[in-house]
């Protein structure tokens, strides 16, 4: 009888440890914060790539990778977040990231092509008309990469 008191009663006090060490994670995390600060990330890193890609002349689809790892990072260290909707959140800031990437990169290319300003360009084209482009230069690596970067934006935005 003495062992079985002494099992429920460890068990009962490591069931209460572990719920108040939920309980103080779950007060930490900042849901808002960690969305602005990965979409600030997201939008960062697709003008990078878009720069990079348009000064080199290459589509360098490897950017998406450290892009999802960037904003899942972000996101995990302002958010703080251990449930799922961390890691949905870095999912799409992730893929959100990418086709802004890609965005930003044909209005770059076209801007060099027209001898426009970047500005100028940004502003002369419709998103249907970009992303009608956008659609013409996608293929299967892309699908490949956005999904490693989505992959990534969800992981690293709970990994701890």
């Amino acid at each position: 009888m003495e062992e079985n008191e002494s099992i429920e009663s460890v068990a009962a006090t490591n069931e209460e440890t572990f719920n108040d060490s939920f309980a103080e994670v779950g007060a930490n995390q900042n849901l808002v914060l960690g969305i602005i600060c990965s979409l600030l990330t997201a939008i960062v890193c697709a003008l990078i790539w878009a720069a990079i890609t348009v000064a080199s002349g290459y589509q360098i689809g490897y950017m998406a990778i450290g892009l999802g790892f960037l904003v899942g990072k972000v996101n995990h260290f302002t958010g703080r977040g251990n449930t799922i909707v961390f890691g949905v959140v870095g999912a799409v800031m992730a893929l959100l990231g990418c086709v802004l990437g890609n965005y930003m990169t044909i209005i770059g290319f076209t801007a060099g092509e027209l001898n426009m300003g970047y500005i100028e360009a940004f502003n002369s084209f419709s998103f249907s008309t970009v992303f009608e482009a956008m659609k013409e230069n996608f293929s299967v690596i892309d699908i490949l990469l956005y999904g490693i970067a989505g992959y990534e934006g969800f992981k690293f935005s709970l990994m701890h």
